[in-house]
């Protein structure tokens, strides 16, 4: 049976108020996930400027501490003593506040140390390490028998002669993540390497996939900064990896995307 024309005339405007209603919807979720999309560029942005900010002034001021203990008229006293032992250093490399502390020689020997490196360790190679005997003072990532350390390695100057460099670090741990506000708040992971230095998740995980980050971690350095995702227990995290230092290394910031995805 053939519908009246009142029933024709619902019918069309209910398809028409259907097919407007399905199109609003779509242009809707495609205008929330561009808006998402920039929400979370705009936020990994942000947390690359804010992570190599801190990292920066951590390194800073850890240099210019550095660089005051090394003036020192007793530490520079103790170095400048021909042939002088390890012994003769303890006292004086226990008033320098750091974990790790070591004076070198100017062929970058170990005279005198506290924290892991043995006296006579030859350290001369390492990066920085050429530079600071010169007259040059840095910070840069250094291999020591706990595992790699964050140094800012000073040159030790006395009068118009370079008695060697001053060495003050500490193992890039969980600890030294804390020096760096920014970790704080995400979920993260330092690695150089093939190791994990530190790590952090809010949520407990039992199965944790770090090899892309680690294969990151073992190539060349580079200052650019890339998508990457980390498998927690079966499910993706998406992050950013940058750039540990420029000596190698590498850290993963999670994206926390919940807060995002909730407006």
């Amino acid at each position: 049976m053939g519908r009246s024309f009142r029933s024709r005339l619902v019918l069309a405007s209910t398809v028409q108020v259907v097919a407007f209603v399905a199109t609003a919807v779509a242009v809707l979720a495609w205008s929330t996930d561009d808006y998402a999309s920039e929400q979370v560029r705009a936020a990994a942005t942000e947390a690359r400027a804010r992570f190599a900010q801190q990292r920066d002034e951590v390194a800073r001021t850890w240099v210019a501490a550095t660089v005051e203990y090394a003036r020192s008229p007793r530490l520079l006293a103790t170095a400048a003593i021909p042939d002088v032992d390890d012994a003769t250093f303890a006292e004086v490399l226990a008033e320098l506040q750091a974990p790790i502390v070591a004076v070198l020689d100017p062929a970058g020997r170990v005279v005198g140390s506290r924290g892991g490196w043995r006296p006579g360790t030859q350290l001369g190679t390492a990066p920085g390490c050429a530079a600071a005997v010169a007259g040059t003072a840095g910070d840069h990532v250094w291999p020591h028998p706990a595992g790699p350390a964050f140094v800012a390695v000073v040159p030790l100057v006395q009068g118009d002669e370079l008695l060697g460099a001053l060495v003050r670090g500490q193992p890039i741990d969980a600890t030294f993540a804390a020096r760096i506000p920014v970790l704080a708040g995400y979920d993260h992971v330092l690695a150089f390497g093939p190791m994990v230095l530190a790590q952090h998740w809010r949520s407990t995980a039992d199965a944790i996939d770090l090899q892309p980050l680690l294969d990151l971690a073992t190539g060349p350095t580079s200052e650019r900064t890339r998508d990457l995702t980390l498998r927690l227990d079966g499910t993706d995290h998406p992050g950013l990896a940058l750039p540990l230092h420029a000596d190698g290394g590498m850290v993963f910031l999670a994206q926390d995307l919940r807060g995002i995805y909730a407006h």
